[in-house]
């Protein structure tokens, strides 16, 4: 068993930790304490009687790991009838909640909506997110305790990847001291702990739970991003922002490709502008939608986070497809658009020119060795069943292709996410439909200030192309020398050169 803990312990192990901790109010609140009437004490009974059974090998585990060690078989037996137990205590608890809403405290009293909690603290994160809402509500009607929500809102923000707002959660590794979890501004995470009725300071949280946490370390090292997910109908678009200043939005390519394949180059602007990164559908972070990918789904995701995030207008910078994308979105949104810059972008297959790549399976100067080994990856069983090592393999020997040395692609991020095979299906089947793709009008008729860069050496070279020159003749054009498809990977600081001067014209 991994040697990862967690903070399982102080915060959903054992609950006379959290009693101490942080979790339930000392006696000086007892007048929130409400009697459920007499009706209602069968309903509160039974609760109780499914957090007892929540917390019984919980109640165990301090003595078994001093006894044995975390990873002892006496410990794993526990650990697996503890997992057992919280099955069939979620189970009975979601009847209960279908039936009678979040109970709160007027109907249950305190102990047993405490129970509530608890047992949904335990869940998976699919049960957490589905009842979010419903503790949320509570909270704000009096019936549950803010610090309830503010553990739980901690614990599924961390789950999808993003930081925890109220620093409630540690992390515990083998053979190393506990820590902080990743907290999202916490310089005033005190005042967002006060808010919601934990009593302690971030600081004394984390001495109580022998944890580090130096709080100008944390300003440092991690408050420099902030992710977040935009949920949708059916989708949960993951984004990231960095630093302050105009918006700028940042768009990656396709094909196995998503945010952080820019970041290493676009992080440099987070001194200047607040940068916005977009896993686009399908990619990254962002989950597989259950429709296909089309232009307009992609479009509309674009408009609902500016929307989100309360952003009049923002400049786009965009690689590949996520430069068709911003084409796209400008032409249709010209007022919500202040400039374009745009990598490599794919402009259009039907005059025969593009700038950038296209589905990297359609290129054929790969040499038979490497053609051979993209296929015995392809045919062995962790490509089957989606190994992410195996399909980034895939992906690298491809791309290889498109530097102008081929070892610097072990320089382009790429950060795959299960499930790879549904991600790799849903953008080869959007992939078919760009036969038809010509945006030179689109270009043409730009609303906006635009620029368009390229590498020398990109194998697609656009300036090959005579129809492509009458195009780009009425917008700036800038070829950097020594790069392919990827020029802010290998001539990282030319391509920001160009991106600074463009933005502050």
């Amino acid at each position: 068993m991994k040697s990862l803990l967690y903070l399982l312990l102080p915060f959903c192990l054992l609950y006379p930790l959290l009693n101490f901790a942080e979790t339930f109010p000392n006696n000086s609140e007892s007048s929130e304490l409400a009697c459920p009437e007499e009706e209602n004490k069968g309903l509160r009974r039974e609760i109780e009687e499914i957090m007892y059974e929540d917390q019984r090998y919980r109640l165990q585990m301090d003595s078994v790991m001093s006894n044995f060690g975390w990873e002892s078989p006496e410990m794993q037996e526990l650990i697996g009838r503890m997992h057992r137990t919280d099955s069939i205590c979620i189970s009975r608890m979601e009847v209960i909640i279908e039936k009678h809403g979040w109970p709160g405290i007027s109907l249950v009293g305190k102990e047993a909506n405490t129970g509530v909690w608890l047992v949904v603290q335990h869940a998976d994160i699919a049960t957490q997110e589905k009842y979010l809402p419903m503790l949320e509500e509570s909270v704000k009607k009096g019936e549950s305790q803010g610090r309830h929500l503010a553990l739980l809102v901690d614990r599924t923000r961390l789950r999808n990847g993003l930081q925890q707002i109220y620093g409630s959660q540690i992390i515990r590794m083998k053979g190393e001291e506990a820590k902080m979890q990743p907290l999202f501004d916490p310089m005033a995470c005190n005042d967002r702990r006060k808010s919601v009725g934990l009593e302690s300071t971030v600081e004394e949280n984390a001495l109580r739970l022998e944890a580090k946490y130096d709080p100008a370390e944390d300003v440092a090292t991690r408050i420099q991003y902030v992710d977040e997910l935009l949920d949708k109908e059916g989708l949960r678009l993951y984004y990231r922002k960095l630093g302050k200043g105009d918006p700028l939005l940042v768009l990656h390519g396709r094909n196995g490709l998503n945010h952080q394949s820019m970041m290493d180059c676009f992080d440099q602007l987070g001194d200047s502008y607040q940068v916005i990164y977009l896993d686009l559908r399908a990619s990254g972070k962002t989950t597989v939608p259950e429709e296909d990918l089309s232009w307009e789904l992609l479009l509309e995701d674009l408009e609902d986070l500016r929307k989100e995030l309360g952003i009049r207008s923002w400049s786009i910078a965009a690689h590949d497809v996520g430069g068709s994308l911003a084409l796209k979105y400008a032409s249709k949104f010209p007022e919500q658009v202040t400039k374009l810059f745009l990598s490599a972008p794919e402009i259009g297959r039907t005059l025969g020119a593009k700038i950038g790549r296209g589905n990297p399976t359609e290129v054929s100067h790969f040499s038979s060795e490497q053609s051979e080994k993209i296929k015995r990856l392809m045919a062995t069983e962790q490509y089957g069943k989606g190994d992410l090592d195996t399909h980034e393999e895939i992906i690298r020997i491809r791309y290889s292709l498109d530097f102008v040395d081929p070892a610097n692609v072990e320089n382009l991020r790429i950060g795959l996410r299960d499930p790879a095979l549904d991600r790799a299906q849903a953008w080869k089947e959007f992939s078919y439909k760009f036969g038809s793709l010509n945006l030179y009008r689109e270009i043409l008729e730009c609303p906006v200030p635009l620029m368009i860069v390229y590498g020398s050496e990109d194998p697609r070279d656009v300036g090959k192309n005579s129809r492509v020159d009458k195009v780009f003749a009425k917008v700036q054009k800038e070829q950097i020398v020594g790069a392919g498809f990827f020029p802010f990977v290998e001539q990282e600081q030319a391509f920001l050169e160009l991106i600074r001067n463009f933005l502050a014209q």
